[in-house]
């Protein structure tokens, strides 16, 4: 529904590519984005079957790595013990990344029908080379309909996922450091207007929060 709502009002406006995580790795949504014309970068969550008898993982293991690059992780510290993800400290990751084309095949899942018997899809593997011993390795598998002829336009393809995590950012700074969830207003116009002023804030709080990453030294006035 939210992917519909996009298209239809931007569609026209501007190339579209939707990001979404794990709990988007739908066979139908990649269909629907496809049949739109618009784009897709989705972390895969179930290993698929490709033409023949591979899956997405045996298949994309076999693909030789292309380059690698460093990445920065932050610190990780879950709330809840149930997190999907454990404990982590900062530290520079040197992952190698590799891409290959695939046709993944329908599943059976429940809204699939319909749609196209396969896909065709590029798969593009990140993963952590020669990781610390205590620590859990990094490891991206993202399905994509852009192009993978270049090392250019795979590292496109990370970079836009890696952007999610920037939008997950400006989400918290607008709930947790603009406190817009303790509002205490009573209907849809109120709270629409609230956001109206919240969310330019927001995005301030994380411009001063970058620049005093990259420009420790850099006067705050300046932003």
């Amino acid at each position: 529904a939210a992917i519909d709502a996009v298209e239809g009002r931007c569609h026209d406006a501007a190339p579209l590519i939707h990001v979404v995580d794990r709990e988007g790795d739908q066979y139908r949504l990649m269909s629907n984005v496809i049949a739109r014309g618009s784009f897709f970068v989705v972390r895969a969550q179930h290993d698929r079957k490709v033409s023949g008898k591979q899956t997405i993982w045996g298949a994309i293991e076999d693909a030789q790595v292309i380059f690698d690059r460093e990445v920065a992780l932050s610190r990780r510290r879950p709330k809840h013990k149930r997190a999907a993800h454990g404990p982590r400290d900062a530290r520079v990751a040197k992952l190698g990344v590799s891409a290959t084309p695939l046709e993944i095949e329908r599943s059976r899942a429940p809204g699939n029908e319909g749609t196209p018997a396969t896909l065709s899809v590029n798969v593009v593997r990140v993963a952590e080379m020669n990781p610390p011993t205590d620590e859990v390795p990094v490891e991206w598998v993202l399905v994509t309909n852009l192009p993978v002829q270049t090392t250019e336009q795979i590292a496109r393809i990370i970079d836009i996922y890696r952007a999610r995590w920037t939008i997950e950012e400006l989400f918290r700074a607008v709930k947790s450091g603009c406190g817009y969830e303790k509002l205490q207003l009573e209907n849809e116009h109120s709270l629409r207007n609230a956001l109206a002023v919240i969310l330019p804030i927001a995005w301030q709080m994380l411009l001063l929060r970058q620049i005093s990453r990259a420009k420790p030294d850099r006067p705050a006035a300046d932003v």
